[in-house]
C-alpha cells in the first residue's frame, strides 16, 4: 500500500501537475488541431468527448512519466555504494 501512496504524493507534486498541465495544454491543442480542425473551421460542432480526451491522455502520459522517472530516481539513490546505479546487467546466458 505504500507503494500506492508513494506514487499519488509524487503525482499531486506541483511541479509535476504544472508540467502534466503544460504538456497537456500544448499537445491537447495541437492534436485537437490536427484531429477536429477542419470541423470547427466550416463551423461544425466539436466532438466534445474526444476534444476533452485529448487533453487528459498527454496530461495521465506526462504524469505517469514524471512519477515513473521519479521512482527510478530513488531506487537510484538506494543502490549507491552497491555500485550498480543505472547500470544494466547483461542478460543471463
Amino acid at each position: 500500500m505504500g507503494r500506492a501512496r508513494d506514487w499519488w504524493a509524487f503525482a499531486s507534486e506541483t511541479a509535476v501537475i504544472r508540467t502534466s498541465l503544460t504538456v497537456a495544454l500544448v499537445a491537447g491543442t495541437l492534436l485537437n488541431l490536427i484531429n477536429q480542425g477542419a470541423q470547427i473551421w466550416h463551423g461544425l460542432p466539436a466532438d466534445w468527448p474526444r476534444l476533452m480526451l485529448t487533453y487528459v491522455v498527454p496530461y495521465v502520459v506526462s504524469t505517469i512519466g514524471a512519477v515513473s522517472a521519479r521512482s527510478r530516481s530513488l531506487r537510484g539513490a538506494d543502490s549507491v555504494g552497491r555500485g550498480d546505479q543505472g547500470q544494466r546487467r547483461p542478460p543471463a546466458e
